[in-house]
Order: C-alpha cells, then sequence, then structure tokens
C-alpha cells in the first residue's frame, strides 16, 4: 500500500471525513509548489475545524431556539447569551 493510501485511510478512520476528500487538491498544490506542507496540513485540519464549528453554532443556535420556544412567555430568557445554556 502506497504512503498516500494509507495517509486517507489513517484520515478517514480519525472521522476526517471533508479532509480525505480535500486530500488530493491539497498536494497537488504542495506538487504545484503553491503550497507548503505545513499550511497543506493547516488546510487540511482547517476543513475538519470550519466544519465542526458549523455543527457547533447550529447546536448552540438549536439549543436557544428552544429555550426560546419552550419558555416563549419569558422575553428574558431569549436574552441570553448562547453560553449560559
Amino acid at each position: 500500500m502506497i504512503a498516500l493510501e494509507q495517509a486517507r485511510q489513517h484520515i478517514e478512520s480519525l472521522g476526517l471525513k471533508q479532509a480525505a476528500e480535500a486530500l488530493d487538491n491539497r498536494l497537488d498544490a504542495v506538487a504545484r509548489k503553491q503550497l507548503t506542507y505545513p499550511k497543506m496540513l493547516t488546510d487540511l485540519l482547517g476543513v475538519e475545524m470550519a466544519l465542526a464549528a458549523s455543527v457547533t453554532s447550529r447546536t448552540a443556535f438549536s439549543k436557544l431556539a428552544s429555550a426560546c420556544y419552550e419558555r416563549r412567555n419569558t422575553v428574558t430568557i431569549c436574552t441570553r447569551q448562547i453560553g449560559e445554556y
């Protein structure tokens, strides 16, 4: 098994699906000398971080919306910071 296939399997086994999908494009950029290896790794991890942040934001918004709906007669609950829930 070549190193690229092993790297892809490792990335996927860690649950980093977006990074695995972006791997070929980032390696092509490295080959064209548009990216350094550290920058490529940063980009791959950034793809996953952006996805995680998006999921976290949706979860927080969902919790806030749920709290506001459940307590719709209490206006002050909707003005709290999301982190308080």
